[in-house]
C-alpha cells in the first residue's frame, strides 16, 4: 500500500513540475540567416555578407531576442598552404559543432576564449606525420575590445550603429596593409547594402598585434597562433595564409542558445 501511495505521489509531483516549468521552446534560426562569402584575389580581400530575414522567424518576434542578439563571431587560423586550409576548415567545423553548436539547436556560450589554445584545435600530425603541434582557431579582436565572449562576441545587435534586424545585408570586408616587409595590419570595412558604414583595425587574439609572414623574426615562442611555425622550422618561408571563419549566435526568451554552422569565409595571403 505504501509503495502504491509513493508511486502515485511521484507521478503527481512529476506532472506538477512539467506543468509549472512548461514545455521547452526551441527556436531554429537556420532559415532566417544567410551567410555568403566572396573573395577578390586582385585586391587580396575576402568578404562575408550577412543577412537576417525576420520574416522567417517562427513562433517569436524580434522583441523576444536579447539586446545583444544576434551577434557574429569572427575567427581565424594561420596556415602555410591551401591543402591544410581545406583540412583544418573541415576539422574546425566539426569541432565547433560538437563544442558550441550542440545537438537539436541546444548550443553553448563561449564565455571566455582561451588565449593559449584558441576555441578549438586540430593536430598537424593527423595531416602529416612529420609535423608536430596544432592549428588553432582564435578570435579576431577589435581595437579597444579586451575580450571576445558571450553574448556580444565580435559584432552584435547592441551596438548603436548596427541593426542586424532591419532585413538588410551587412558586409564585412577584410584586407591587409603592409607595415614592414614581414608585418601586416588587418582592416575590416563594414557596409550596409553597399553603403560603407565604418572602417576599423582588427587584430590577432592579442590586442593591437600585427599579422606576420612565416619568416618574420617577430614571431615569438609565446605566439600561440603561430605555434606550428615555432614547432616546424620547415614551414618558415612558405606562403602565409590567414583563414577566416564566422558563426552567428541567437539567444533570448526561449530555451536554447542557437549557433549557426561555422562558416569558412576565405583566406588572405601575406
Amino acid at each position: 500500500m505504501n509503495r502504491g501511495i509513493s508511486l502515485i505521489f511521484f507521478i503527481i509531483l512529476t506532472l506538477f513540475l512539467f506543468v509549472s516549468c512548461g514545455t521547452p521552446t526551441i527556436i531554429n534560426f537556420t532559415d532566417a540567416i544567410s551567410l555568403v562569402s566572396t573573395s577578390d584575389t586582385t585586391n587580396n580581400t575576402i568578404s562575408l555578407h550577412f543577412t537576417v530575414d525576420t520574416n522567417e522567424f517562427e513562433n517569436i518576434t524580434s522583441s523576444d531576442l536579447d539586446s545583444a542578439s544576434p551577434s557574429v563571431v569572427f575567427l581565424y587560423s594561420i596556415t602555410d598552404n591551401s591543402t591544410t586550409n581545406i583540412y583544418q576548415g573541415t576539422k574546425f567545423k566539426s569541432l565547433f559543432s560538437s563544442k558550441y553548436k550542440g545537438t537539436n539547436y541546444f548550443g553553448y556560450p563561449i564565455y571566455e576564449i582561451d588565449e593559449g589554445n584558441g576555441i578549438c584545435e586540430v593536430s598537424l600530425s593527423d595531416l602529416d606525420s612529420s609535423l608536430s603541434g596544432t592549428y588553432s582557431l582564435f578570435p579576431l579582436k577589435r581595437s579597444g575590445i579586451s575580450t571576445v565572449a558571450d553574448p556580444t562576441y565580435t559584432y552584435s545587435q547592441s551596438e548603436s550603429d548596427i541593426d542586424f534586424l532591419n532585413n538588410e545585408t551587412y558586409t564585412f570586408t577584410f584586407s591587409v596593409e603592409k607595415s614592414t616587409d614581414y608585418n601586416y595590419k588587418m582592416k575590416v570595412n563594414i557596409s550596409v547594402e553597399d553603403e560603407s558604414l565604418k572602417d576599423e583595425n582588427i587584430y590577432r587574439y592579442k590586442s593591437n598585434e600585427y599579422f606576420y609572414t612565416l619568416n618574420s623574426s617577430d614571431i615569438s615562442d609565446s605566439a600561440k597562433d603561430y605555434s606550428f611555425v615555432t614547432n616546424n622550422s620547415s614551414v618558415k618561408g612558405n606562403t602565409t595564409s590567414i583563414n577566416f571563419f564566422a558563426a552567428v549566435n541567437f539567444r533570448g526568451n526561449f530555451s536554447n542558445i542557437f549557433w549557426s554552422d561555422l562558416k569558412y569565409v576565405g583566406s588572405i595571403t601575406l
